[in-house]
């Protein structure tokens, strides 16, 4: 007994609104790389710019990452 049905034509449209989906994440993940990972410190002292390191990190993090999975799903 069957359960799933997936005819050509549903697994193509599945297939192309997938690829949509990754040249989206594409878009948006490059769009955001300067902002995030440039930031500037609110304030001239030492926790405003520790704070910005932080995340300037993480948002590195994020694009390194980002860019290993777009060349697995490539």
């Amino acid at each position: 007994m069957s359960f799933v049905i997936a005819t050509p034509d549903m697994v193509a449209l599945a297939a192309a609104d997938l690829a949509d989906i990754g040249s989206g994440l594409t878009a948006a993940n490059a769009a955001a790389a300067v902002p995030t990972s440039g930031l500037v410190a609110a304030a001239a002292d030492e926790v405003s710019q520790a704070i910005a390191a932080v995340f300037s990190s993480y948002a590195q993090q994020y694009q390194a990452l980002s860019a290993q999975v777009a060349a697995v799903q490539g």
